[in-house]
């Protein structure tokens, strides 16, 4: 075929393709009047495949008991935090941890992460490799936990599956009652209404500047929002604006945290995965401290009061729950000691807080894996 040949087949192609352009609105069918959807379920997880490592400035900013130090994060294919780098993809899960930052524990030096010391301490004690996975990410609440358990903790078959995400459920309950009606920085739906999740809760134009600076020079931005941007400027809006109450529905609140864990549990049992509930590790019972810590969020003492006061009838639910289901539960709420040598705030382990609840966990769960 000569180069003629070519153009005018290219030509006759442009001029057809018009036509049906043309013709298209003509043509009536059922089908075009049903619009794709661009909504999709939320899986809240660190980006699969992740080797990297930064400084805590913005910890340390808003924490003067943090020290600053290099913060490590890698992750699987599957975008589980790793504990056992020796170990393949092809062998057996023993347990995957599910819950939020205090699960993650980013902050603790990586090899003394407490889900990373059970990992070696349970496979000492055993004397066979034990593989457990971390599916945690700060701001996570159970129902996330849930989801992640479904989209991916499933088709691993952990012999357990252990869930603590108190702190996120109860904040996130306390301002919306609900797991579904929350701030679409919280939905488990991106563009549940049709906008983006992550627009909806910033100045617009900073958000416009953000963005073009973090596609046309993503180092740049990095290295300025790790130093500058992050802490010292104003850019998000308070996503719970909207929400915030003076007083909470603690009946609400435990009702529908009972329900997502109920949810969890069930969903293992059919799956014949061991669920495992624990209760979360705390200094709520320093309220001068828990004070300094949270006076941005509750403003009077009465309104912190009345969230401690839920906060802990939680993990009071939790261990209701875990004796009529006849589970297995942690109690680190009761058994790590509530000083402040074991925290760097009111919910997040210092390294030593870290290598006591390790050893609490691996001999809570040594006759389970067994």
């Amino acid at each position: 075929m000569n180069l003629k040949k070519i153009k005018l087949v290219i030509i006759n192609l442009f001029i057809f393709s018009f036509l049906l352009i043309l013709v298209d609105p003509i043509i009536k069918s059922d089908f075009a009047l049903i619009p794709d959807t661009n909504r999709s379920i939320v899986l809240r997880e660190f980006h699969p495949n992740l080797s990297i490592k930064f400084k805590n400035r913005q910890q340390v900013h808003n924490n003067p008991n943090a020290e600053l130090k290099l913060v490590k994060i890698n992750t699987d294919k599957d975008g589980f935090l790793t504990n056992s780098k020796s170990l393949n993809e092809s062998d057996d899960v023993d347990i995957i941890f599910f819950g939020g930052s205090t699960t993650a524990s980013l902050y603790v030096d990586e090899d003394l992460r407490w889900t990373k010391l059970v990992n070696n301490n349970l496979s000492t004690t055993l004397n066979r490799p034990i593989k457990i996975l971390n599916s945690s990410l700060s701001g996570n609440n159970s129902m996330h936990s849930n989801l992640a358990l479904i989209a991916k903790g499933i088709e691993k078959s952990p012999k357990i599956a252990v869930i603590m995400n108190v702190v996120n459920d109860i904040g996130l309950l306390a301002n919306t009652k609900s797991y579904f009606d929350v701030p679409v920085s919280r939905s488990i739906i991106n563009n549940k209404y049709l906008e983006s999740n992550d627009k909806s809760y910033y100045n617009r134009f900073l958000f416009f500047i953000r963005n073009t600076l973090k596609s046309l020079y993503p180092n740049l931005y990095g290295f300025f929002r790790d130093r500058l941007i992050g802490y010292n400027m104003t850019i998000r809006k308070d996503e719970f604006a909207n929400y915030r109450k003076s007083s909470f529905d603690k009946d609400v609140i435990l009702n529908e945290f009972s329900k997502s864990i109920n949810l969890f549990i069930s969903i293992c049992k059919n799956y014949n995965i061991e669920p495992v509930l624990m209760t979360q590790f705390n200094l709520f019972n320093n309220f001068e401290y828990v004070k300094q810590n949270y006076y941005e969020i509750y403003r009077t003492d009465e309104q912190l009061t009345q969230f401690i006061e839920i906060y802990n009838s939680a993990n009071d639910l939790l261990r209701d729950i875990a004796f009529e289901q006849k589970i297995e539960i942690i109690d680190l709420d009761r058994m790590l000691p509530k000083t402040k040598d074991n925290f760097v705030d009111v919910v997040h382990l210092n390294n030593n807080g870290s290598i006591t609840v390790s050893e609490i966990v691996t001999q809570s769960l040594i006759k389970l894996v067994k």
